[in-house]
């Protein structure tokens, strides 16, 4: 019994020939897999916010838990119940049942030490929520590095495409908003003077990039590349690290640059 196989994204599945001809003539074709999980995007993107609240809760819950265990050790009490006034509330009664001082006093220090351990599960969880902030920075610009690189050409360059992709990201700051890109230069969203739509990143780049691409020989202006080997310029840079043996790319090109656009004897 023949096979066909249907894509799904990047998941293959193979439906009975037969199976898949009754259905086209039904107007309905049922796929069945125990491997493949179907959703709408938006019930994907809710699935995983819902996740990641409650990997949030139940760190923070088991943290105070773990915190408020070892300070129930430590103090040799026995009681129920696992929240802070559980605690506060046997460690006052132990106090007031042994402390041979005023119990005014004695109580002064519960109030210090719950303070200590109040601040203590604030501090954790604002760690944990930077972690969190700053995993989702880091898949930000790894998707902002992805699409950048994506309308790179891949030929024609005067310097390498990772490099390039340092040098224009100095030049604005570049946010997200669903699968595009958004470009700010001071504060400021870029847009296309023409419909005062955002600019795109393919409309943005062409006119920065324009200073690393190598044009043909004898081109516009002949004589000198690009006219672009003047003094100061990246293309008389990097034939002069070239003519001394310095690999494009390398730690002691890159110092170079750096050097020079500090002190403004190189001009990107």
């Amino acid at each position: 019994m023949a096979e066909i196989n249907v894509k799904i994204g990047e998941v293959t599945l193979k439906v009975n020939s037969d199976e898949l001809t009754q259905g086209i003539e039904k107007g309905e074709i049922m796929i069945k897999s125990d491997d493949l999980i179907v959703k709408p995007k938006t019930d994907y993107e809710t699935l995983l916010t819902n996740v990641k609240n409650e990997e949030y809760n139940n760190g923070k819950i088991k943290g105070v838990e773990m915190m408020i265990k070892e300070a129930r050790e430590k103090h040799g009490l026995n009681f129920e119940g696992k929240s802070m006034d559980n605690f506060a509330e046997a460690y006052k009664t132990k106090v007031l049942d042994e402390a041979k001082i005023e119990p005014s006093k004695k109580i002064q220090e519960l109030e210090s030490d719950k303070e200590k351990l109040q601040k203590l599960v604030q501090e954790k969880e604002l760690t944990y929520t930077n972690l969190l902030s700053q995993q989702e920075n880091e898949k930000k610009q790894n998707k902002i590095s992805t699409l950048i690189l994506g309308e790179l050409p891949k030929d024609g360059l005067l310097i390498g495409q990772d490099d390039l992709l340092t040098l224009i990201k100095t030049k604005a700051i570049f946010d997200t908003e669903g699968e595009a890109i958004v470009i700010k230069k001071d504060g400021q969203i870029l847009k296309n003077q023409s419909t005062l739509n955002p600019i795109t990143i393919k409309e943005w780049l062409p006119e920065i990039i324009k200073p690393y691409i190598k044009l043909p020989k004898g081109g516009a202006g002949g004589g000198d590349e690009s006219g672009l080997n003047k003094p100061g310029s990246f293309a008389a840079f990097n034939k002069e690290m070239t003519d001394k043996g310095i690999k494009e790319g390398s730690e002691a090109f890159n110092l170079e640059m750096q050097k020079r656009l500090k002190d403004k004897t190189l001009t990107i």
